[in-house]
């Protein structure tokens, strides 16, 4: 059993590896506790974990293990723009905040039995012409990485009309299926329990992709929009093959309006949370989307593959757009810049090197560029505003830049406060107001960057 000063090695969400396997870990208690606390606890007494122990869901079995850390590889850390670190060698020093993130995935193509533009089960030639189409294309850059359909869980998009921004919670697929005998139907607005699964997944985004295995019920395949071919009851419970999948709907939490130079067209009340893709649109820069997790399933266009050396698949006409390659991602690799409290910086660093930090003392730390006031003002006062220059972890100082010309000055921690109205932080997503001179006739962009 690790010490009680050892660094805990192994965190929840870390991708491990054991031998041949690679895994997610589904849970992994502190290892600096001995007791058995809730955090050793996945939702009851039977669920206790040994100490020492992860419980990892290894992409070659359904049901999660337990596992011992001790015999645990960590292979890759996911962190997001924001998020606050410390070293993995020293994760009761100071902390850091992540200002720049890049992931690159192992990808292996997914073997496409029915082509979208052949037969039905018989299936065309999809082999590619590149050497790693039947293997694995490594470090491909996330951002060359598409979803499936249009949409994809977790996106932040807006309302083309109402101008409102969303976080998209769910999405339902039409999708194609072909039987053997050559007989095609459209699966409408599916969702995770419409059609039957057969093969073991970790794909928690998309619930169906091209070449799944799946199987249907009598109700499902009546329902269906039949594109060659008929309803037969021989078709119930048989296996086929998805083709294509495309986005129906999409249910939109909405978080606020996005108002522009002409209030006027922006909506007061937010728009139905049912929504159609097409009316949609997304945030492509947000740094979310360019995050992947070990088992999800993505696209790859024909320009991306051919940039990474590896020939499109044969039997397809060419569209502007085409997602030719489905991909699943067997592998992550992440890639951070982080700005420590003393101003130092490490750059272009694996993620691996540091550890999601856990003594973050909440309202007295603070990281360089945060915008600060002085605490304990009289109410009604107007705020002393400073930036935060650099931070002494140990002695719990901090000089900052007062933003009235008074110059630098070194202060405890306890004495500032943060910013009432700046309290943005990197991967925040922020809506520009509009200024007056917008309403008078700018672009929009006017205002001071002060």
């Amino acid at each position: 059993m690790p010490s009680r000063s050892s660094p805990q090695l192994i965190f929840t969400e870390d991708l491990v590896r054991k031998g041949e396997l690679i895994g997610i870990v589904d849970h992994a208690p502190n290892s600096s506790d001995e007791s058995g606390d809730e955090d050793d606890i996945d939702e009851g007494e039977g669920d206790r974990l040994p100490p020492g122990a992860a419980k990892v869901h290894w992409s070659a079995h359904e049901a999660p293990r337990t596992e011992y850390t001790e015999n645990l590889q960590v292979a890759d850390r996911l962190f997001l723009l924001g998020d606050v670190v410390a070293s993995a060698s020293d994760q009761i020093g100071q902390t850091g905040v992540v200002v720049g993130m890049r992931m690159f995935c192992d990808v292996r193509p997914v073997a496409h039995a029915h082509a979208e533009s052949g037969g039905g089960g018989g299936g065309g030639d999809n082999s590619g012409g590149g050497g790693d189409v039947d293997g694995v294309l490594r470090r491909v850059p996330s951002q060359l990485l598409q979803p499936l359909a249009s949409c994809r869980p977790g996106a932040l998009v807006v309302h083309a009309q109402a101008r409102w921004l969303g976080r998209v919670d769910e999405v339902y697929d039409n999708v194609t299926v072909a039987f053997d005998d050559g007989a095609t139907c459209k699966v409408l607005r599916t969702d995770a329990n419409s059609l039957g699964v057969h093969c073991t997944t970790m794909d928690e985004q998309t619930w169906f992709w091209p070449s799944m295995v799946v199987s249907a019920s009598r109700e499902t395949l009546r329902r269906a929009k039949w594109l060659r071919g008929s309803f037969r009851s021989s078709y119930v419970g048989a296996r086929a093959t998805v083709t294509r999948v495309q986005a129906a709907q999409a249910l939109v939490r909405w978080l606020a309006a996005t108002p522009g130079a002409d209030e006027a067209a922006m909506a007061v009340d937010p728009p139905p949370e049912m929504q159609r893709p097409s009316r949609l649109i997304e945030l492509l820069n947000h740094h979310a989307r360019y995050c992947w997790r070990l088992g999800e399933h993505a696209a790859l266009r024909e320009e991306d593959l051919r940039r990474l050396g590896c020939a499109p698949p044969r039997g397809r006409r060419h569209r502007p757009s085409q997602l030719d390659m489905c991909v699943e991602v067997v592998s992550c690799h992440t890639r951070v810049d982080v700005i420590w409290q003393d101003g130092s910086r490490s750059d272009d660093a694996p993620a691996t090197r540091f550890a999601p930090a856990k003594h973050v003392d909440g309202y007295y730390e603070f990281w360089p560029q945060d915008f600060v006031v002085v605490r304990g003002l009289v109410p009604g006062a107007p705020a002393r505003a400073a930036v935060v220059q650099r931070v002494d972890h140990g002695q719990r100082l901090c000089v900052v830049a007062w933003r009235d010309g008074g110059g630098t000055e070194t202060l405890p921690v306890y004495e500032i406060a943060p910013h009432p109205d700046f309290a943005f932080k990197a991967g925040d997503v922020v809506i520009r107001l509009p200024t007056h001179e917008a309403h008078g006739g700018g672009d929009g962009g006017g205002g001071d960057d002060d």
